[in-house]
């Protein structure tokens, strides 16, 4: 099996089991590795023939594996990954197509609107791209008005880069900003409904709540949101933002925030607070992320306010919004209108529910007298 060995070469994961065929052409390898701190196994059907492989890869995290094994069989008829003998060079094909190492290119979605826009200045243009911080690749590429933009900007912005080295670095290093301080737990800091419904919520996705505990609560409120989209089918690698920095090449890259003040952000909003209301939208989720998915397609300003704003009549959020949403709002806005005016066009791509309602960056541009188109 050397094909196989290859494939395996420096990295970083451990082998649970390997289980070949009597001929040694076929192999099921099931192994594990860490992300976050968080146990990720995979299982990988290799069948090798004349120099060549089909990969069939699955994985989930360690706590859901067991449960999910059973259902990869049904799955890997329909995804396979053609694989060359260099390990760097695969190319995804589907199972029910000749294969072949051309890839058809995907037809753009040109019906489409998306949450695009583009702010004029007195020497140059903003352009203003409303993502999804989490997606599937069904949503790519996006009409040639958007990507034609992309391709002759020179400068894209970000909210923040998690794609360079430092910021990298920085979300590894879970301990310096996602535990709680002083020994606690999340027992010392929830009330006992909030934790308990906590519970309850980590037991569907068979997490117990030992491996969470010491998380900070904004910290498991992203968790769940992550685990939840990842069982709609949906991921972070698929995001607007991922898109287009995968396709950044040589353009500049910056931020309209740091990661040390997102995190400060976080840090600032009641823990109950923010776990409530992360708890409240999971609860709708499932079905509204269809809506949500289409207006922000269809560029349906009053659907998308009403998903990402819900709850906002209520007093005991207000703190939420506030510092999740308008103050920040307000910070970004005063950064994009920095960018006016330079002699060089600029592509932004924030979180499309910063753009919506009378407090978002679309309305504050407006108030400053800047044309949206």
């Amino acid at each position: 099996m050397d094909l196989f060995e290859t494939m395996l070469e420096d990295s970083d994961i451990t082998i649970i089991s390997e289980a070949y065929s009597e001929g040694q052409d076929n192999v099921a390898v099931i192994y594990q590795s860490k992300v976050n701190k968080l146990s990720i196994r995979f299982v990988d059907y290799i069948i090798v023939n004349n120099g060549y492989a089909i990969r069939l890869s699955f994985w989930s995290l360690e706590s859901l594996f067991d449960n999910q094994v059973d259902e990869f069989t049904e799955i890997a008829q329909k995804t396979v990954f053609y694989v060359k003998s260099a390990k760097d060079d695969w190319v995804p094909l589907w199972a029910d197509i000749q294969v072949s190492l051309e890839q058809e290119a995907p037809v753009a979605q040109d019906d489409y609107k998306y949450m695009f826009f583009a702010v004029k200045g007195k020497t140059n243009t903003v352009y203003l791209m409303g993502s999804i911080h989490v997606g599937n690749n069904s949503f790519y590429p996006f009409p040639e008005k958007i990507e034609t933009a992309f391709a002759n900007t020179p400068n894209i912005v970000v909210e923040v880069n998690t794609d360079s080295k430092e910021n990298s670095e920085k979300i590894k290093d879970i301990d310096s900003y996602g535990y709680l301080p002083n020994h606690q737990t999340l027992k010392d800091v929830l009330t006992k409904d909030l934790y308990n419904a906590l519970e309850t919520n980590l037991s569907s996705y068979s997490v117990p709540m030992e491996r969470v505990n010491r998380f900070k609560p904004w910290l498991v409120a992203a968790s769940l949101t992550n685990l939840k989209m990842m069982s709609l089918g949906y991921v972070a690698d698929s995001g607007t933002e991922k898109y287009f920095l995968a396709k950044a090449g040589d353009k500049k890259i910056f931020e309209l925030e740091s990661f040390e003040e997102q995190i400060k952000i976080f840090n600032s909003i009641d823990a109950n607070l923010f776990l409530a209301v992360t708890l409240l939208s999971l609860s709708s989720m499932e079905s509204q992320m269809e809506t949500l998915v289409e207006s922000w397609k269809n560029q349906d300003m009053e659907e998308l306010e009403a998903i990402v704003l819900e709850g906002i009549e209520d007093d005991d959020q207000q703190d939420y919004f506030d510092k999740l949403y308008f103050n920040r709002n307000i910070a970004m806005t005063e950064k994009i209108k920095s960018y006016l005016g330079q002699n060089e066009n600029y592509f932004v791509i924030v979180g499309a529910g910063h753009l919506v309602g009378e407090k978002g960056i679309l309305a504050l541009l407006e108030k400053a007298g800047y044309t949206v188109e």
